[in-house]
C-alpha cells in the first residue's frame, strides 16, 4: 500500500487591474505558479480554502480488497476502472488514422487486459499530441513533425523555452 499526500486549493486571483479569476479546485504545483505569476504582475489573491488529502493506492489486488472490504464497493470502484480503461481504448482507436474497423463487434477485453503505459496529466504533452494530431489532419501521409519542431512552436507561443 501507497499512501500519498496531495493539497488543493479553493483561491481567488484578482489581477492588478482589478479582474478576478476564481479558480475553485486547484492543485498544490498549479497554485504555486499561478500565485507566483500573478504576484510578480501585482495581483492579490484570496484562499478561501486549502487542504492535504491522503490518497491511499494499492500494490497489489489482495491488498486492493483489504483497502475496499465491501465487496459491492470494490466492485463498482474496478467497474469504473475497467470501463473508463475500455473508454481510453474506443477513443484510442477512432482516433488512431493508422486503424480500421473490423467487421461485426470489436471486443475491448483484451485490450484492457494488457498493461498499459501509466499517463500523467501534463498540459505540454496534451499540447503535443494535439500539435501532432493537427499536423496529421492537414497533412496527411506526411512526416510528423519532430519533438523539436513542435517544442519551437510551444516555445513560440509561451514567449520562453519548452522542454520533453
Amino acid at each position: 500500500m501507497q499512501k500519498e499526500n496531495q493539497t488543493f486549493f479553493n483561491v481567488v486571483f484578482t489581477t492588478a487591474d482589478g479582474k478576478t479569476d476564481p479558480r475553485p479546485y486547484i492543485s498544490e504545483a498549479q497554485y504555486k505558479k499561478l500565485s507566483a505569476d500573478n504576484t510578480a504582475a501585482g495581483g492579490t489573491e484570496q484562499i478561501n480554502k486549502q487542504q492535504t488529502f491522503v490518497i491511499t493506492h494499492s500494490d497489489n489486488i489482495n491488498e486492493a480488497l483489504e483497502l475496499t472490504p465491501n465487496e459491492e464497493v470494490a466492485n463498482s470502484y474496478y467497474d469504473y476502472g475497467l470501463t473508463l480503461a475500455q473508454h481510453n481504448v474506443k477513443r484510442d482507436l477512432m482516433t488512431d488514422p493508422d486503424w480500421t474497423p473490423i467487421e461485426g463487434a470489436y471486443d475491448l477485453l483484451s485490450d484492457v487486459q494488457q498493461p498499459k503505459e501509466k499517463r500523467v496529466a501534463d498540459p505540454s504533452s496534451a499540447a503535443r499530441r494535439g500539435l501532432k494530431a493537427l499536423w496529421a489532419k492537414f497533412h496527411p501521409g506526411a512526416e510528423p513533425p519532430t519533438d523539436s519542431e513542435i517544442n519551437a512552436v510551444l516555445a513560440n507561443f509561451a514567449g520562453q523555452p519548452v522542454t520533453a
